[in-house]
């Protein structure tokens, strides 16, 4: 990575946040003129659902695996390049990260790495466990991670469609 290089860091969530972290990010680096985008997702030790397991005994290992992670971030960089091939640009070149523990040490880590000057995140839903399982990662990246912070909100769903290779965006 070049010293001067312009970085943005999307965090992907899940895939119900995807398409909405994707095309915020594809704004953000269109407006700042980003040289690459980074797509990072942390992956889901499901802590929760395996406590209740090892509650009742069963000693199953849970968790989001690396090729779930991975198909997220494709799926993002796929996104991000049909929003700016609708645009007629180029697409900057993408990297993806997976990353696991705590979300905000994880992405605060990224974001310096890359010396990111951008971060995006998906807007956080309502959730029936509330912060008690999901702790505010935004308000620790606005203090920790250096990187000026968008959020994605969601919005109406992203049509893509698949023609060989290519994709182009409706939407």
């Amino acid at each position: 990575m070049m010293l001067h290089e312009r970085c943005l860091v999307a965090a992907v969530e899940d895939a119900a946040t995807t398409a909405a972290v994707a095309r915020e990010a594809a704004r953000v680096a269109l407006a700042q003129g980003a040289d690459t985008v980074i797509f990072v997702h942390v992956l889901d030790a499901h802590t929760v659902v395996s406590a209740l397991y090892v509650m009742y005994g069963v000693a199953v290992p849970l968790g989001e695996t690396e090729d779930q992670g991975m198909a997220l971030v494709a799926r993002a960089a796929e996104i991000l390049r049909a929003v700016y091939a609708a645009r007629g640009r180029p697409a900057p070149p993408t990297r993806r990260v997976l990353a696991t523990g705590d979300p905000a040490l994880a992405l605060a880590r990224i974001a310096r790495e890359y010396n990111a000057r951008d971060l995006v995140l998906g807007a956080r839903r309502p959730h029936v466990l509330g912060r008690l399982f999901h702790p505010d990662v935004r308000a620790y990246l606005a203090r920790h991670s250096g990187a000026h912070l968008h959020i994605a909100v969601p919005g109406p769903p992203l049509t893509l469609l698949a023609s060989g290779r290519s994709l182009r965006w409706r939407g």
